[in-house]
Order: C-alpha cells, then structure tokens, then sequence
C-alpha cells in the first residue's frame, strides 16, 4: 500500500460551502479505498497575482499501487464538483497539481 492525500478547501472561489461534496468524497472513499484520515489546514495560492486564501480539508488515504489512476480520476471528479481550477495531491510523497 502507499499513502495518497487530496486536499481541497471548505469553500469555492465564491464563497459557497462545499460541504456537501466533501460529505459525499468522504462516504465514495471509504467505499472506494477502504477509509480516509482527514485534518483541517489553511493553504494560499496566486492565480493572476490574486492571492486566494483557503480552508482546506486534508484527505490521506492509503492505496494499492494499482489504484493510482483510480485515486487520480477520483480526485478530479471532486475538484470539478468544487468548482477548483487545480488540485492539490501527493501519490507516494510525489506531489502534484491536477489541472481541472
């Protein structure tokens, strides 16, 4: 098994909760990958000199070396229901940012 981690924030770019999203990513990753471990953190990032101010909820979950793709698609699906232009993961301590 190795470690991925998905993080995305509480709320989208205008303001609205995603809460309800974040609910369902939690219940479609227990299915999906057995459980998740989640943290709270606070993260920034610069788009077009704006700098975007986030409340992140931190998803670490532990995967089968066959479920990169898996874990992939899945972190895209919900950086599309939040409205993210990019998300943040690490696969194996590899970070990268996923286009949306």
């Amino acid at each position: 098994m190795i470690q991925a981690q998905l993080n995305l924030p509480k709320f989208d770019n205008k303001g609205k909760s995603n809460k309800r999203y974040l609910n369902q990513l939690e219940v479609e990753t227990c299915k999906k990958f057995g459980g998740l471990t989640t943290y709270t953190g606070k993260g920034k990032w610069l788009n077009k000199n704006k700098l975007y101010y986030d409340n992140l909820n931190i998803y670490q979950i532990y995967i089968k070396r066959n479920q990169t793709k898996l874990f992939i698609k899945h972190a895209i699906k919900y950086g599309k229901l939040t409205k993210q232009l990019a998300v943040a993961i690490v696969i194996n301590n590899k970070p990268k940012i996923l286009e949306i």
